[in-house]
C-alpha cells in the first residue's frame, strides 16, 4: 500500500501513476474557531470523511484542496456580525463539489441578554460548535455530515451553551467521534472526542508528520471539538481539539 499525505493547505495536485484506476481516500476539513469575548463556545471540528474505491486515470491530474481553519470575531460586549467567528473551510477532491469534507461550525461568542437566539447559537457545519450562554441556553451547532455509497462522513453536534442568571459558560465543539459537552453552572462544555475510525491511517503515516500532528494523534483519534469558556474552561476532545479560554 502506498499512502500519498498533502498537508500544505490550499491547492495541490496529484498526478496518477501508471496502472492506478481507484484510491481510498482520507480527507478532513477545516475546525472552526471557537467564539470570542466571555463564557463563549468551543469551535467544531471539520467533518472527516472516508471514501473507497474513487476512480483516478492513469496519467492524469488530480486536484486536492486542503482546508484552513476558521477565524475568531472581534472582541466586544455587544454582539455583532463582527464579533461571530466563522466556520472552517472546506476540504476536497477533484473538484469543490466532487468528494466534499466541510469545515466545522464556530462556537458563539458573547451573547448575554442579546434577546437574539441567533447570537448565542453555536454555528452548524462538519461538526457544530458550541453555544454560549444568553438569557436561555444557546444550543449547539448541528452537524452537516452525511454518508452515502462507499462515502462515510463524520461529525457531532456541539454542546449547549449556559442559561443566564450566573452559568457563565460555553458548550463544547462537536467532534468527529463525540458531540460537544454541554456547559453545567461555571464549566464549560468539553470538546467532542475525534473518531478512532481512521486510526489505521494515521499510524501508518505518523512517522513522517510534524511533532504536533503526532502529539495530537496518539490516541488514534483525530479532528476533535475545542472546549467552551467559563471560570473553569473546557478541555479540547482527543485528538486535537483546542482548550478552552
Amino acid at each position: 500500500t502506498c499512502l500519498v499525505a498533502f498537508t500544505a493547505t490550499g491547492p495541490n495536485t496529484w498526478t496518477v501513476p501508471s496502472g492506478t484506476t481507484s484510491v481510498d481516500l482520507l480527507v478532513i476539513a477545516g475546525g472552526g474557531a471557537g467564539g470570542t469575548t466571555a463564557w463563549a463556545g468551543g469551535g467544531g471540528a471539520g467533518e472527516l470523511v472516508l471514501k473507497t474505491g474513487y476512480a483516478v486515470t492513469p496519467g492524469a491530474s488530480l486536484s486536492v484542496s486542503v482546508a484552513t481553519g476558521g477565524t475568531t470575531g472581534g472582541i466586544s460586549l455587544t454582539p455583532s456580525a463582527a464579533t461571530r467567528s466563522s466556520n472552517g473551510s472546506n476540504s476536497w477532491v477533484g473538484s469543490s463539489s466532487d468528494l466534499v469534507a466541510v469545515g466545522g461550525g464556530a462556537g458563539a461568542s458573547y451573547a448575554y441578554n442579546s434577546g437574539v437566539a441567533a447570537n448565542a447559537t453555536g454555528s452548524n457545519g462538519g461538526s457544530g460548535g458550541g453555544g454560549t450562554e444568553d438569557a436561555t441556553a444557546g444550543p449547539g451547532g448541528t452537524s452537516t455530515s452525511t454518508s452515502s455509497g462507499t462515502r462515510t462522513g463524520y461529525g457531532y453536534a456541539g454542546g449547549s451553551g449556559g442559561a443566564g442568571g450566573g452559568t457563565m459558560s460555553g458548550g463544547g465543539g462537536g467532534g468527529s467521534g463525540a458531540a460537544g459537552g454541554n456547559a453545567l453552572t461555571t464549566f464549560a462544555g468539553n470538546g467532542g472526542n475525534g473518531t478512532n475510525a481512521a486510526s489505521t491511517w494515521l499510524s501508518s503515516i505518523s512517522a513522517s508528520m510534524g511533532a504536533a500532528w503526532q502529539t495530537a494523534t496518539s490516541a488514534g483519534r483525530i479532528a476533535a471539538g475545542g472546549g467552551g469558556g467559563a471560570s473553569t474552561n473546557g478541555s479540547g476532545g482527543i485528538g486535537g481539539g483546542g482548550l478552552g479560554g
